[in-house]
């Protein structure tokens, strides 16, 4: 509908400026030929620049919201691609307790990004609570997190070294649970 619209407007703001340069050359001739008498085309040109800035503003504006209306749908189309791919990753690694952030087919933002946009469609379905654990679950996944302790799942007997790493992992594991854990109480009072 509003692709019809659109091109109707800017048909319509095309005629009204080539109606304005039609007042103009008469607007001219009429002055180089009759003096004074100029005054009515030319306030014929200044009615039909008036209707020519008119439709070319509506037919901007027209164009914007298909625009913005088109960049809506491929927003939504690239979630689910995103969600999709994030879910993938989740069964992977379904019975770990930390995972490298680099094995996420996207970035912590975007899959975050796209939860949230997610969770305000869903707002009030049971839907809603599946993506709320989905959101929690991106804290399994941190950056550094040693192969050693993903391949377990739990920690082992591992060297002094691979203890300090792991002591590491599970320090920012747990800072960003408290981070996810606060950011889903902010998100469930935004939806309730």
């Amino acid at each position: 509908m509003n692709d019809r619209l659109a091109t109707v407007a800017h048909d319509q703001a095309q005629k009204s400026a080539n109606a304005f340069w039609f007042w103009i050359v008469v607007t001219a001739l009429v002055g180089w030929n009759v003096g004074w008498w100029a005054v009515i085309p030319g306030a014929c040109a200044v009615l039909t620049a008036i209707g020519s800035f008119r439709s070319t503003t509506r037919a901007v504006r027209l164009e914007e919201q298909r625009s913005a209306a088109a960049a809506h749908t491929n927003v939504l189309k690239d979630c689910d691609r995103v969600l999709e791919e994030y879910s993938r990753a989740l069964e992977m690694y379904s019975g770990y307790e930390l995972v490298d952030a680099s094995r996420l087919p996207f970035s912590k933002d975007t899959i975050k990004a796209a939860l949230k946009l997610a969770m305000r469609q869903a707002a009030g379905t049971q839907h809603f609570d599946s993506l709320k654990a989905a959101l929690f679950s991106l804290a399994m996944f941190q950056h550094g997190v040693p192969s050693a302790l993903e391949q377990m799942g739990l920690l082992g007997a591992l060297d002094g070294k691979a203890e300090a790493d792991v002591d590491s992992a599970l320090s920012r594991a747990d800072h960003v649970q408290k981070l996810s854990l606060q950011e889903l109480n902010s998100l469930a009072t935004e939806f309730a």
